[in-house]
C-alpha cells in the first residue's frame, strides 16, 4: 500500500515535467518510482538517499555514516 502511494506521488511529482508523448522518459520513471518504493520498503536507505533530490538531503540533515557498535 505505502509503495503504491510513493510511486503515486512521484509520478505525480513529475509528470508535469515529462512530455506527453514521451513514452520512453514515463517507463524509466515508472520504473525508478516502483524501484524506489520496494528500496523504501526494504530499507535500502542509500538507494534512496543517492536518487533523493540533494537540496532535500542537505534539508534532512544530510548523509550520515552507518551506525557501527
Amino acid at each position: 500500500m505505502i509503495r503504491s502511494i510513493m510511486a503515486c506521488v512521484l509520478l505525480g511529482s513529475f509528470t508535469c515535467m515529462t512530455a506527453a508523448d514521451d513514452s520512453v522518459n514515463l517507463k524509466n520513471l515508472k520504473k525508478l518510482a516502483v524501484s524506489l518504493g520496494d528500496a523504501f520498503m526494504k530499507g535500502d536507505h542509500a538507494f534512496v538517499i543517492d536518487h533523493t533530490y540533494d537540496n532535500v538531503v542537505k534539508v534532512l540533515g544530510g548523509r550520515r555514516k552507518p551506525f557501527q557498535p
